[in-house]
Formats: C-alpha cells, sequence, structure tokens
C-alpha cells in the first residue's frame, strides 16, 4: 500500500476506534476493518470516555473476549441484551475489542461485535479507565504502533538480513579473487 493510503487508512482506524460509537458512521468503522488487512493494524488506540457510561472490567487479553462473544450467541443477546449475562459478557467483550491487540479477537467477533453494538447500546462501559489513559494512547509510536513481537521481528530480520548481505560480499570477494570457497577436491592417482 503506498503512504498515502497508509496515511489515509490511520485516519480512520483512529476514529473508528477512539470516537463514541454514535460519533461513527457503521460503514466507517466496517470500512477500517477491511483495510486493515491490506494496511496493517495501525495505532493502538481505544475509545474515548464517555461520562454518562461506568468503567468496563478491566482487559486481560486472552480468549475472554471470544468466549463472552460465543455466550452471547448462546444466551440470544442479540434480541435482548438485557439479562445479566448478557450485559457481563458485553462489557468482556467491549473492553477486550476497544483495548487488546487484533490478533485477539477472530474476525468473527470482530465483525460480530457491530451486531451488539446497538441492541446492548445501554449496557455499554468506558474501556479506559481515567482521562490521563486517554491523553497518553493519542501519539501513534512505534511502541503503539508496532507490536513488540513485529519489533523483535524487524531486529532479527534485520540481523540476518546483515549476515546474509556480509556473506554474499565474502562469496563474491573469493570468487572475484579466483580462490573458491567450495570443497576442493585432490586427483590422487591410484593405483600407479
Amino acid at each position: 500500500a503506498s503512504e498515502a493510503c497508509k496515511k489515509n487508512f490511520l485516519i480512520i482506524q483512529s476514529h473508528s476506534d477512539f470516537c463514541l460509537h454514535d460519533d461513527v458512521p457503521g460503514s466507517v468503522e466496517d470500512a477500517a476493518h477491511d483495510y486493515a488487512k491490506v494496511c496493517g493494524e495501525g495505532c493502538a488506540i481505544s475509545r474515548k470516555r464517555d461520562p454518562n457510561l461506568s468503567d468496563c472490567p478491566a482487559p486481560v487479553c486472552d480468549k475472554r473476549g471470544e468466549e463472552a462473544y460465543v455466550a452471547m450467541l448462546m444466551a440470544d443477546c442479540l434480541t435482548d441484551c438485557s439479562s445479566i449475562d448478557c450485559v457481563s459478557n458485553y462489557k468482556i467483550l467491549r473492553t477486550e475489542y476497544d483495548n487488546c491487540p487484533g490478533s485477539t479477537l477472530s474476525d468473527s467477533v470482530v465483525t460480530g461485535i457491530r451486531n451488539v453494538e446497538q441492541i446492548c447500546a445501554a449496557s455499554n462501559c468506558n474501556s479506559l479507565i481515567s482521562e490521563k489513559s486517554v491523553a497518553e494512547q493519542l501519539i501513534c509510536t512505534t511502541e503503539n504502533f508496532l507490536g513488540a513481537g513485529a519489533i523483535a521481528g524487524i531486529v532479527i530480520g534485520s540481523v540476518v538480513g546483515a549476515f546474509l548481505i556480509v556473506g554474499a560480499v565474502y562469496l563474491y570477494m573469493r570468487r572475484m579473487s579466483g580462490t573458491s570457497p567450495g570443497i576442493q577436491v585432490q586427483d590422487k592417482a591410484v593405483g600407479r
């Protein structure tokens, strides 16, 4: 993807993730997920606080979000989200979706949360605990743009790439100087 495409994706993605549900059209939120497959994950940014809501439970970033969504489907929360099970599972799903890396939730859950947001709107909660936590995440840096695994991969790849380049230069220089680094076979006369 071009730099202009990546920049525009980050604008869409940051608004989709940060703005309150009713502030961003559903088509824009859906597009952000579609473009993420081409442009990458973007910055890690959570939804801003809504003064009318209570706080969500703290995110854990394991399979809890998946389990909460399945429990919501089993409890028929897609048609009525007023039961205690639906409310508690929606709050778990909300905090995991808003705060955890994209790889924590499957594509079907990421798409599925759109199906329950309207129905469970009365059960919504703030996934960021303080205004300070909101302010701290508003600048896209390498720490919140790339995960630790991605940064480690880049470092390891760079080191391996450097060794490969040095090795290739060494082999090229040996070849140009007329000596071969390969196995040399000596011709020995047997039985003469």
